[in-house]
This record gives structure tokens, sequence and C-alpha cells, in this order.
């Protein structure tokens, strides 16, 4: 797996050489197109890397400037990822989304189950009994205490 740096590099090289022939590339054009800054020193490492990893063909390189291409590994591998985003994508799209007045029909909302008025009258009256009398009972214990 590439880093960030090297993804980077690997992208603008590709981007460059999209017929897959050598192409020489200044190294202020590279370091330009990445996110973050790198010395030459730097870039000159990580375009060792990828050509270590079978990323790139080297040519020849210096500080200033690189004749490099992509290698078949690097092409195979973008076009797997080209593949895999397709892939997520048309499964994305098979999902269908519908308006939320179209999915909120009087056939697909269910109503909930009516209340029983009379058990909920029974329920309220008992617990409402219940806790009343447990106040008074606990009110009545503190002023015994007290006196």
């Amino acid at each position: 797996m590439l880093n960030k740096r090297s993804q980077e590099v690997l992208n603008y090289i590709r981007s460059v050489s999209r017929d897959g022939k050598y192409k020489v590339i200044d190294a202020d054009d590279i370091i330009g197109a990445l996110s973050d800054a790198l010395t030459p020193a730097e870039l000159s490492q990580t375009v060792k890397d990828l050509q270590e990893r079978d990323y790139v063909i080297v040519k020849y390189a210096t500080l200033a400037d690189y004749c490099v291409a992509p290698s078949n590994k690097a092409i195979i591998e973008e076009e797997k990822q080209i593949a895999a985003a397709k892939k997520v994508l048309e499964e994305t799209a098979a999902v269908s989304i519908k308006p939320l007045s179209e999915a909120l029909t009087p056939d697909t909302v269910t109503s909930p189950a009516p209340l029983d008025l009379k058990k909920t009258v029974v329920y309220a009256a008992f617990f409402g009994g219940v806790i009343g009398s447990a106040l008074t009972g606990i009110i009545h214990i503190i002023i015994a205490l007290f006196t």
C-alpha cells in the first residue's frame, strides 16, 4: 500500500504519461502538483521507492528532472481502482431513492393501535392512588420523626 505522498507522485506521473511512454518531468512541476511541500531530496527518495516497488520505470533521474514512465503494475492497479469505483457507483445507483411524498402514501403508513380508554383510566387512577398514598405516608413519617 502506498502512502499519500507516493500515491500523489504516482498519480502525477500517470497523468503526464497517459500512453505509458517515457516522459521527462521537471522536479518543480511534480512538487508544485502535490498537496504538501517536498524537498527535491524527498521527491528523489519517493521516486526511488516507487521504482523499487515496480510502480514506475526510471530511465534517469537527477534532483532537477526525471525521465520516468508508469509500469504495467501501476497501469493495472489504476484499472483495478477504476473498476472498483465503477462497481461502487453501480451498487449505489441500484438503490432508488423515492421522494418523501411518494414514500408516505396512505397504503404504506400504518397508524398506531387505538388506545383502550377504559383501561387507560383504570391504570391512571390505580397508579395515581399508589403514588399519592406513598407521598402521604412519607410526609407522615417525616412529621412523626421531628416532633
